[in-house]
C-alpha cells in the first residue's frame, strides 16, 4: 500500500489515468444515451435507469480519483464501474426484449433490428465496465492487459457489427464508411492474438490501437459533418439552434467507441510495460 507521503509510481499513475479515462467514458456514454432515450420519449420507465445512474457513477468515480491512497482509490472505483457493468447487462436484456416487442416480434427480426433499439450498444457498456472492474482490482498489470484484450476483442466485434449494419443501410455512399467495418474485425483479431501471445501481436498492439483512436476521431468528425450538411445544418433559417439534428441524425458519439477501445489498450500496455506483480 502506498504510504501518505510516498510519491505515486509510474505504474500507479498509469492505472489512475486508466480509471480517469473510464470515468470520462461513462460521461460520454451518458450523453449519447440521453439523446437516444429522449428520442424514444422514455416510453419504457427502465430507460430512466442509466440516465439517472450514470451521473452518479461519474460522481463516485471522480471522488475515488481524488483519493491519494491508491488502495482506497481503487476500492472506491469498484462501485461506479459495477453500476456501469450492471446497467450494460440490464440494457442488453431490455434492448433484446424491445426488439421482440416490435411489429412481428422475432419473426420479423430483419426489420426490427433496423427500427428497434441498438442491441449491440449495451453489451459494449458492460464490457468497458468489466475492464474498469479489473482496473479497480488488485491484479497485476499483465493480467489487467489480458482482461482488456478479451473485452476489447468482443467490443470491437460489437461496434463493427453495429457500424457495418448502419452503414450498409446508408449504402456506404461515402467510402470512409467502410473504415469501422474493416478496422473492427482487424483489432478484434489483434487483441485475440495478444491474448494468446501469437506472433508479434503485442508489439504491434500500440500502433494499431493508435489507428483505432484515429478511426474514432474521423468517424466522429464525419458524423458532425453529415449533420451539418443537412438543410440548414445546426441552425434554422432564423439562426436558432436545431437540436433535433442531434436526435435524428447519425449517432454522434458512437464512433468514439473506437477511440475508447484504442485508449484502453494504450493505457493498459503502458501500465504493463512498467512491470511488477502488484500496484503500489
Amino acid at each position: 500500500m502506498q504510504s501518505p507521503g510516498q510519491t505515486p509510481s509510474k505504474r500507479t499513475r498509469s492505472t489512475r489515468m486508466l480509471r480517469g479515462f473510464i470515468t470520462l467514458t461513462i460521461f460520454v456514454t451518458w450523453t449519447e444515451l440521453a439523446f437516444l432515450h429522449f428520442r424514444g420519449s422514455f416510453h419504457d420507465h427502465f430507460m430512466y435507469a442509466p440516465f439517472l445512474a450514470f451521473p452518479l457513477a461519474v460522481l463516485l468515480g471522480v471522488i475515488g480519483l481524488l483519493k491519494n491512497d491508491e488502495q482506497r482509490s481503487r476500492r472506491s472505483f469498484r462501485i461506479p464501474v459495477l453500476i456501469y457493468a450492471l446497467e450494460g447487462l440490464a440494457g442488453t436484456f431490455f434492448h433484446l426484449r424491445g426488439l421482440g416487442k416490435e411489429m412481428g416480434g422475432t419473426d420479423n427480426w430483419k426489420y426490427n433490428v433496423q427500427t428497434g433499439p441498438p442491441f449491440t450498444a449495451p453489451p459494449q457498456v458492460a464490457l468497458v465496465g468489466l475492464a474498469g472492474m479489473a482496473a479497480a482490482s488488485d491484479v497485476s498489470p499483465t493480467k489487467l492487459a489480458r482482461v482488456v484484450d478479451v473485452t476489447n476483442a468482443l467490443g470491437y466485434l460489437f461496434i463493427a457489427t453495429e457500424a457495418a449494419w448502419n452503414h450498409w443501410r446508408g449504402y456506404f455512399y461515402n467510402k470512409l464508411m467502410f473504415i469501422p467495418a474493416l478496422v473492427g474485425p482487424l483489432m478484434a483479431l489483434l487483441h485475440l492474438g495478444s491474448l494468446f501471445n501469437v506472433g508479434k501481436s503485442r508489439k504491434v498492439r500500440g500502433p494499431l490501437s493508435a489507428l483505432s483512436v484515429l478511426a474514432g476521431v474521423i468517424g466522429f468528425g464525419m458524423h458532425v459533418y453529415h449533420i451539418k450538411k443537412w438543410r440548414g445544418g445546426f441552425r434554422d433559417p432564423w439562426g436558432k439552434p436545431r437540436w433535433d439534428r442531434l436526435f435524428f441524425g447519425p449517432p454522434l458519439f458512437v464512433p468514439l467507441q473506437f477511440l475508447v477501445y484504442g485508449v484502453l489498450s494504450l493505457l493498459t500496455a503502458r501500465s504493463e510495460s512498467r512491470g511488477g506483480a502488484r500496484y503500489d
